[in-house]
């Protein structure tokens, strides 16, 4: 194992960011953190904006994962246009990851849904999953960038 005093990398010595990754703080406590289902990362047919607004969606459900923000807070939870904030949730709909419930006169309800044929995902009485997604194996780095001491420009 590498010690981090010496280990420079793009010109920053990671013995300054070893404090804080092991400092445990706000950023690290639990509920600062979102979870996307990996099917979602990787799934093609949905923007990057959408990606997002669906952590966002899912950030305001409860444990029941539904949630009743309105395109107003969207939007601004963003920084996009209401249009825009439309446009996703369509998105999002016609591709299962999201089902909406219009209410007259308030913000619809939203529930963050996981598309059956990648339920087997979270189903633990199943084995293997192994999503489409093909992993990319990077070549073996150079021996000088292997670890010790090294910079890289």
């Amino acid at each position: 194992m590498t010690d981090n005093k010496d280990v420079v990398v793009a010109g920053v010595n990671l013995s300054e960011h070893a404090l804080v990754m092991n400092k445990e703080g706000v950023q690290y406590a639990p509920g600062y953190f979102s979870v996307v289902p990996r099917a979602l990362k990787y799934d093609k047919d949905i923007s990057s904006d959408a990606k997002v607004l669906w952590e966002i969606i899912n950030d305001y459900a409860g444990s029941n994962r539904l949630a009743f923000p309105s395109h107003a807070t969207l939007a601004k939870d963003m920084g996009k246009s209401v249009a825009s904030i439309k446009r996703y949730i369509d998105e999002l709909i016609s591709n299962r990851w999201l089902t909406a419930q219009n209410r007259i006169g308030t913000s619809n309800y939203y529930y963050c849904a996981i598309p059956m044929e990648h339920y087997k995902a979270f189903d633990p009485g199943t084995t293997g999953y192994n999503p489409t997604i093909e992993r990319v194996k990077f070549a073996e780095l150079p021996p000088a960038q292997k670890g010790g001491s090294s910079s890289m420009s």
